[in-house]
């Protein structure tokens, strides 16, 4: 008989200590692909990269639709500013998002106002600029100012500091403000409302 502890026997030299085997090694593919594997069914699967998308977000992609469509809809003085946040919102619900809070719309309507603002200037600034209308509108911010009592004169220096690249900026940048500011009180009304009916 060979002694507790004592790896070898000492007559003929056989090891003492045996090893059992653990069990056939884990599925380490079937563990990253979420597949069943030897310990079962693996909970986490491969992360999905294309999470986040555009195409995946409802909301973003309601934003980006309704403030591109924006550019045509804002040519209805004010109203046309307003629809635009309402636009948003529509365009969120039917894209499979669910109902958005009062906040929620104003965001978007925002963000789509914004969009909508900021193309309609780059268009203006195109149209000013490269295709040389300038002259057309200076000619109309003339006849304006005149019908408001201005004179000759003052007209023509507030029509200059319109049409310079600083006065071109601020303008654009006011069309922005005004656009978002309007945009989402549009968005709000829209979620509102539509809470307001399903309550």
């Amino acid at each position: 008989m060979v002694e507790d502890g004592r790896p070898f026997c000492p007559k003929c030299r056989a090891p003492q200590v045996r090893v059992q085997p653990a069990g056939p090694a884990p599925d380490i593919a079937g563990e990253k692909d979420g597949r069943e594997s030897s310990f079962g069914k693996v909970v986490s699967e491969r992360p999905d990269y294309t999470r986040g998308a555009i195409g995946d977000n409802p909301a973003l992609r309601a934003t980006l639709t309704a403030g591109i469509l924006g550019v045509l809809i804002g040519m209805i003085p004010l109203l046309g500013s307003v629809l635009i946040g309402v636009l948003a919102v529509y365009l969120y619900r039917r894209g499979g998002g669910s109902q958005p809070a009062a906040s929620s719309g104003a965001r978007m309507g925002a963000a789509a106002g914004a969009i909508a603002g900021a193309l309609s200037a780059l268009l203006f600034i195109v149209q000013v600029v490269v295709f040389h209308a300038q002259q057309e509108y200076q000619d109309q911010m003339l006849r304006v100012l005149r019908a408001f009592g201005a004179s000759a004169a003052e007209a023509e220096a507030a029509v200059q500091r319109a049409l310079s690249p600083a006065g071109l900026t601020l303008s654009a940048l006011f069309g922005i403000v005004i656009f978002a500011g309007l945009a989402a009180i549009g968005g709000a009304v829209a979620a509102a409302l539509r809470t307001g009916s399903r309550s």
